[in-house]
């Protein structure tokens, strides 16, 4: 199952109610913008890349821009400190905030704290959050 953009919102609201705090606003750049995306695992550690080699997803990622709506948005710091979601579901991407600085690779071992996911699946089950716009990209 698919959840796009917003849903991710309702659903972890559902599983943390007790928490509001754990969206933040998104930096004004980032909203109704062309963003990149950085791949913060291996492919083959994750469902949704695990039949693309490093290659062509590395390629993709430097070559393609993501439109991002929304508003709001869930840093990996924020992910990380919540025990029933970080045990249940791994980040896949981020939005790459300083592209021209880090460029989007497949190589990168450990998400930035201060990134917003873009891509999140669960370890478990067949569920996947996509938080960009995949009908602009």
């Amino acid at each position: 199952m698919f959840l796009l953009g917003s849903t991710i919102q309702t659903f972890i609201n559902n599983r943390v109610p007790d928490d509001t705090s754990i969206f933040t606003q998104l930096p004004g750049y980032l909203v109704n913008n062309n963003v990149k995306l950085r791949v913060t695992i291996n492919p083959e550690q994750s469902f949704i890349l695990d039949e693309l080699s490093p290659d062509t997803l590395n390629d993709y990622m430097l070559a393609g821009s993501f439109y991002n709506r929304q508003r709001v948005g869930l840093t990996v710091k924020n992910f990380l400190n919540e025990h029933l979601l970080s045990t249940r579901y791994q980040v896949v991407a981020t939005i790459n905030n300083q592209p021209e600085a880090h460029p989007s690779s497949v190589n990168v071992s450990a998400a930035p704290q201060d990134e917003y996911i873009a891509i999140l699946e669960s370890l478990d089950i067949p569920l996947y959050f996509i938080l960009y716009d995949v009908s602009y990209s």
